[in-house]
């Protein structure tokens, strides 16, 4: 009897806070679909329209309720803070690792950071070099690296940059030697493929193709 109070009484003290959430109201309409004779309705289908301005205001509506019921949790904000703290310690993260010509190239994310950044060596053992912070891609945006590409020579890397989270990626190339972005850019793109042996040119798939073509420009 005691084990059955102690798991009713919280539900029985959650359940008054239950109704004071007023929810956004949430209309119907009369839509359906008939598949094999069979009727199937869909009553909500106006929300897949989300350049609707009843649309907008309902998700908003919604995401303010949410917000404000989470900002009530004690001790939340000093927790999150807790957990921001405890992630700077976490060791570097390294991916996207490719060699050419002596020279390597990789993708580090420090602890507490959300997205690696572009770094280089002259070889294994030389001197690490910050190569390109995706952060000053795009103000406002979050840009992440998809993709490191070299050519043969080493001195060019095609960059496949995901903004916004964005499924497709934009091709860049990067001038090794000066840190810069050449002014070429292509998308929509699922990545480079490999650069032809003269270092000009790269292969890449364009969403349409899978042997498109571009060639570097000085």
């Amino acid at each position: 009897m005691k084990r059955f109070l102690f798991l009713v009484l919280p539900v029985l003290a959650i359940m008054p806070c239950h109704a004071q959430w007023n929810y956004p109201p949430t209309k119907t309409v009369d839509a359906s679909d008939t598949y094999f004779g069979k009727t199937y309705n869909d009553p909500y289908r106006w929300l897949e329209n989300l350049k609707d301005k009843d649309v907008e205001t309902w998700f908003k509506a919604q995401a303010e309720l949410t917000d404000g019921l989470l900002a009530k949790i004690p001790g939340r904000d000093a927790l999150v803070q807790e957990w921001l703290a405890l992630d700077k310690f976490k060791p570097a993260a390294y991916s996207t690792i490719r060699y050419e010509h002596g020279r390597v190239f990789y993708k580090k994310t420090l602890g507490g950071e959300n997205v690696g950044k572009l770094y280089f060596r002259e070889g294994w053992d030389g001197a690490e070099k910050l190569l390109f912070n995706p952060a000053t891609y795009k103000a406002g945006v979050t840009t992440t690296i998809g993709s490191i590409v070299p050519s043969w020579d080493g001195k060019d890397v095609v960059l496949g940059f995901s903004s916004g989270g964005a499924e497709w990626s934009e091709l860049r190339v990067l001038d090794v030697e000066r840190g810069t972005l050449l002014p070429e850019s292509i998308y929509p793109s699922s990545g480079a493929y490999g650069w032809m042996k003269d270092s000009k040119s790269f292969f890449y798939d364009s969403g349409m193709s899978l042997t498109s073509r571009a060639s570097r420009s000085n």
